[in-house]
């Protein structure tokens, strides 16, 4: 089912017409590693954390980053919220109905 719904999303596009050439500048998350030594041994330790870097491009980047975050990140996120949604609603209907006929025949035997 996600193959289908993928295909629907990677025929939209977020921009339509735009200036390719033109330079922009945005902020975007990465990983980055330091290499330190602690105070008192002599082993070199490397820390990983994240920081919120500025980047530079051409429109062109930008939208092609942001088109490629949203078909394959995100809309596979909400295809996921989706079904799961699906599911519990589904799972649920089906064990009040269950449920109903369990205690019935409980409360009635044959």
């Amino acid at each position: 089912m996600w193959h289908v719904q993928r295909a629907q999303c990677e025929q939209k596009s977020i921009v339509k017409d735009y200036d390719e050439q033109a330079s922009t500048s945005w902020y975007q998350w990465q990983l980055d590693e330091k290499q330190y030594v602690k105070p008192g041994q002599e082993k070199i330790q490397t820390a990983k954390y994240v920081v919120k870097a500025p980047c530079h491009g051409t429109v062109k980047d930008l939208v092609e980053k942001v088109d490629f975050y949203l078909k394959q990140k995100l809309c596979k996120h909400v295809f996921n919220l989706r079904h799961q949604f699906r599911a519990a609603r589904t799972l649920k209907s089906t064990f009040h109905s269950r449920l109903k006929t369990h205690l019935f025949h409980k409360s009635f035997p044959p």
